[in-house]
C-alpha cells in the first residue's frame, strides 16, 4: 500500500464498515470480527439516526476504550442552524446515557457542504475538525495512549469476567 500524500495520515488506516443497524442481516457480525483488531474507531451517525438503540447496543459491546472511538454526527445540514448545537448536545447525553461514553465529544459534519464549491460553505462544513482528529490518530503519542486506554479496557473486561464467575478473594490472588 503506497503512504499517504499527507505525512500526518501516513501512520492511519481508513477501513469503511457496514452499517451495523442496516438491512443486511450478516453486517453485525462482519463488523464484530474487525472491531477487536482496530486501534481506533470513526463511528458516524446521522442526526435520522443518532438515537437509534442498536447503536447504542453495539457501543456496549465494543472492546474500545471510549478514548478510541471517535464520534460524527452527519447531515447536519438537514437542521436548521439554531437546531444543530441543540441536537448535537442531546447525541452527546444520548451517547453517555445509553451508551456509557461518558467523555464523547461527537464532532458535527455535512458531507453536502464539505463539497460545496462555495468556500464559507465548505469552512463551516466541520471536516477540517475531522480530518485534524483523524491526523491525531496518527501520531506516535496518541498511538501509545490509545494502545494503552485498550489494553485498560481489555484488563477491566477479564477482571469483570472473572468476578462474574470467580470469588473475588480468588480473582484477587489469581491477577496479583
Amino acid at each position: 500500500m503506497p503512504p499517504h500524500a499527507a505525512e500526518p495520515l501516513r501512520n492511519v488506516v481508513l477501513l469503511d464498515l457496514p452499517d451495523v443497524d442496516g438491512y443486511v442481516a450478516s453486517h453485525p457480525e462482519r463488523v464484530a470480527r474487525v472491531l477487536p483488531r482496530l486501534d481506533a474507531l470513526l463511528v458516524t451517525t446521522s442526526v435520522d439516526k443518532y438515537a437509534d438503540r442498536v447503536l447504542y447496543d453495539a457501543l456496549r459491546a465494543l472492546p474500545h476504550a471510549t478514548h478510541s472511538l471517535v464520534f460524527v454526527l452527519n447531515a447536519v445540514d438537514r437542521l436548521a442552524a439554531a437546531d444543530r448545537a441543540r441536537v448535537l448536545e442531546d447525541f452527546r447525553a444520548t451517547l453517555r446515557t445509553h451508551g456509557g461514553m461518558r467523555d464523547a465529544v461527537p464532532l458535527a459534519l455535512s458531507a453536502r457542504d464539505a463539497l460545496s464549491p462555495d468556500e464559507r460553505t465548505r469552512g463551516a462544513s466541520g471536516l477540517s475538525t475531522l480530518r485534524a482528529r483523524i491526523e491525531a490518530l496518527g501520531t506516535d503519542a496518541e498511538r501509545r495512549h490509545i494502545l494503552a486506554a485498550n489494553a485498560d479496557a481489555a484488563s477491566k473486561r477479564v477482571r469483570d469476567m472473572l468476578d462474574a464467575v470467580l470469588p473475588a478473594a480468588a480473582t484477587e490472588a489469581w491477577l496479583t
